[in-house]
């Protein structure tokens, strides 16, 4: 038997957006973007009570920022656990159907740390200590300030030989890339919920450690809709 699924579950990100919320004045919860000219809604920042009351005044044309859970809910302001749930493994959501479409629809903004001036990187480099001719990009995921991220998927690619090296970050949020040869790479940071970071030109060295450490920004941003109802 499929379980009704509530409204504010039902809600997701139909036409995702690059626009950056931290560019936007307003507040917490809801913010003004020059692209668009229109608000912008953070639920992960209201009660679910408000967020439905807004969803169910716009009957869900809005545009919103979101995060959802891996078992299709969305984190808001009352959750028991708030954003530290991400590093959970939710449940299966009830109705295959309905996970099935939803995980179509939850496609992620992407964050092009090349562009637009970034904030949500920082770089340094430092020498080896051993004495060959390899390079190392190396760095720490956060999620928020002094906050880190396990288990982000990692993929760092040659720009020129188009070869790649995919691995998560382990408890501590690290990622660590060793013996790499000098040249240019692109790297790509993904986690559910989250809009996927991308840099591109990044020089790796012989003899030099690269410490890349990257911001995680939260949530999806975009024109929302309402997924229909299961019978």
């Amino acid at each position: 038997m499929i379980q009704k699924v509530r409204t504010l579950d039902r809600l997701y990100v139909a036409s995702p957006c690059s626009a950056d919320w931290n560019a936007m004045p307003g507040d917490d919860q809801v913010r003004f973007c020059d692209q668009c000219r229109l608000n912008v809604y953070n639920i992960s920042a209201m009660t679910r009570k408000h967020a439905e009351q807004l969803i169910a005044r716009t009957e869900g044309q809005l545009c919103t920022k979101l995060y959802r859970r891996a078992d299709g809910t969305i984190i808001t302001r009352d959750c028991p656990f708030g954003i530290r749930a991400i590093k959970l493994r939710a449940s299966r959501m009830a109705g295959a159907a309905f996970s099935a479409i939803l995980s179509l629809l939850t496609s992620q903004t992407i964050v092009w740390a090349d562009h637009n001036n970034c904030a949500h990187y920082r770089t340094k480099v430092i020498k080896l200590q051993s004495e060959d001719d390899s390079a190392s990009i190396q760095g720490t995921v956060y999620y928020m300030k002094d906050e880190v991220l396990a288990e982000a998927a990692v993929t760092l690619g040659n720009e020129k030989t188009k070869r790649r090296y995919i691995l998560k970050t382990n408890d501590k949020g690290r990622f660590d890339f060793s013996t790499l040869p000098s040249g240019k790479y692109v790297i790509s940071i993904e986690f559910p919920g989250f809009a996927t970071f991308t840099k591109k030109n990044i020089t790796a060295k012989a003899g030099k450690s690269l410490q890349l450490d990257v911001m995680m920004q939260v949530g999806t941003t975009g024109g929302a809709a309402l997924l229909p109802t299961q019978e």
